[in-house]
């Protein structure tokens, strides 16, 4: 998927910083889908463990 606009500087260093762990910025959204679903439920899980200790 061909992107109308070249990546700024920002988006190229994120996408740098997060293909190590298999994200890739410019894919086609599922990787950014993806990630943003495994965050909330980590943040989620996280606020749990807080109210419940």
């Amino acid at each position: 998927m061909s992107n109308a606009f070249p990546p700024s500087d920002n988006e190229e260093k994120l996408s740098v910083k997060l293909s190590p762990l298999g994200f890739h910025w410019h894919a086609d959204g599922k990787y950014a889908i993806n990630a943003a679903i495994v965050l909330a439920c980590l943040l989620f899980i996280g606020f749990v463990i807080w109210r419940l200790t």
